[in-house]
């Protein structure tokens, strides 16, 4: 396992101090003490009346913004309705540090064997992560975890080896490798991440990702077997398509978390260039989490813009959100699949992105938007877009002819993948 060793031990390692064994002092690296660490929990591991064998457990990070978490429900629904049609189950768990009680648990009829292990993970680095994904496992008796995040995975992937189950992992990747190490604690690498697991745990995980360009980047280290595509849900709403420019203030908009990678700043700061420069009048609205006091509200406050730069909470129903909007813009550039895209172009709306990550699959150049290879090309598009009526109608128009079509993006085709490559690729019916 060639990342830096303190991960696993900070892991692991410092959670069974406690044992005085011999043998411990002779396991030389961390796949020695996972297996040792496995070989303890293998000797009891009868489940509990209370368990309940699941087929598959959906195990989720939640976030408060993002699409990500918003894909992972439809995609659970998707295969729970499927699942539920033939009479198996599949349930929905949490990583969250308070999902589960340890007194209660503590207090229960659990073997020795069961209470020692959820001991020896209660209080690892990744605890919220690792002493949960035990849980499950322990409670669920799941055969197939999908996980929302690669840190769910991870956590799934250790508690597995710590508790002896033989459950088998897919990995849902929702984004590109961020460029800067971003892994909370830890500074490691996704992409590395994601190849160190798979080298320690390669005959027990998959990974999901939603655009060619991910399956792509990960075929480098993962057979082509093991990365399943599984696109991103957008359903087309059935609302009218205004196709002119109207005389009123055009609504810019963009919807998405404050992390650096989404360039909310430069987002600002390219609005302050343009609103001097184009004559139709414009207005921007960012729909995001924890903008209040941050550099970007302190950009707004600069630039003197609080009456065209809009700062707004995120806002969960798009129908509230997208029909108000003209224009679509990313300035992101770490993406897979993006969600707000998708919701952007589902609602007519045309959408101006830097080319990153899964973009150019759900808009198709100077058809539904522009793919914009750097910041100057974007805003040249931009104000083509504002200036030239006809250049709008026509985009929109496009639109209206469903040039663009939803339909690979539809859940009957996300529910056909899962059946294709999840259920009956693994073989999880009986």
């Amino acid at each position: 396992f060639n990342y830096k060793s303190y991960y696993f031990n900070k892991l692991l390692l410092e959670e069974i101090s406690y044992i005085k064994s011999n043998s411990i002092k002779n396991v030389k690296n961390d796949l020695e003490l996972i297996k040792f660490i496995s070989a303890r929990n293998t000797k009891d591991t009868k489940d509990t009346k209370d368990t309940k064998d699941t087929k598959i457990l959906f195990n989720i990070e939640k976030h408060k913004v993002g699409g990500a978490e918003k894909q992972f429900h439809i995609l659970y629904n998707i295969a729970n309705n499927y699942f539920q049609s033939i009479g198996g189950t599949i349930n929905l768990t949490y990583s969250e540090e308070k999902t589960f009680d340890f007194e209660k648990y503590k207090k229960s009829n659990l073997s020795a064997q069961h209470k020692a292990t959820i001991r020896l993970i209660k209080n690892t680095t990744l605890k919220k992560y690792v002493f949960n994904a035990a849980i499950n496992q322990l409670f669920y008796n799941p055969f197939y975890i999908i996980s929302s995040m690669h840190y769910c995975g991870l956590g799934n992937l250790v508690a597995n080896k710590i508790i002896g189950k033989n459950s088998y992992n897919y990995i849902r990747i929702g984004s590109q490798p961020p460029t800067k190490l971003t892994m909370p604690d830890h500074k490691i690498n996704k992409y590395s991440l994601i190849q160190n697991m798979y080298e320690l745990y390669k005959d027990e995980m998959s990974i999901i990702v939603n655009c060619s360009y991910l399956r792509k980047l990960y075929q480098s280290i993962l057979p082509y077997n093991r990365i399943i595509k599984i696109y991103n849900v957008a359903n087309k709403p059935d609302t009218p398509n205004n196709v002119n420019i109207q005389t009123t203030t055009v609504k810019i908009g963009f919807v998405g978390r404050n992390t650096p990678s989404k360039n909310i700043i430069s987002l600002v700061s390219l609005f302050s260039k343009l609103e001097k420069e184009v004559s139709t009048p414009i207005a921007l609205y960012i729909y995001s989490d924890k903008l209040r006091a941050t550099p970007v509200e302190e950009l707004v406050n600069k630039l003197n813009l609080h009456s065209k730069i809009h700062l707004l909470e995120h806002e969960e129903d798009p129908t509230k959100i997208y029909p108000t909007f003209d224009l679509y813009v990313s300035l992101s550039t770490e993406e897979g699949l993006s969600n707000s895209i998708m919701e952007a172009l589902s609602y007519n709306i045309p959408c101006i992105s830097l080319d990153a990550g899964g973009s150019n699959e759900i808009i198709t150049h100077n058809i539904n938007g522009y793919i914009c290879k750097n910041g100057y090309e974007l805003y040249n598009c931009l104000i083509t877009m504002l200036e030239n009526n006809k250049e709008f109608i026509r985009i929109k128009k496009n639109m209206a002819m469903d040039k663009f079509n939803l339909e690979k993006f539809s859940a009957i085709q996300v529910q056909k993948k899962i059946e294709e490559e999840v259920v009956y690729q693994k073989t999880i019916l009986p």
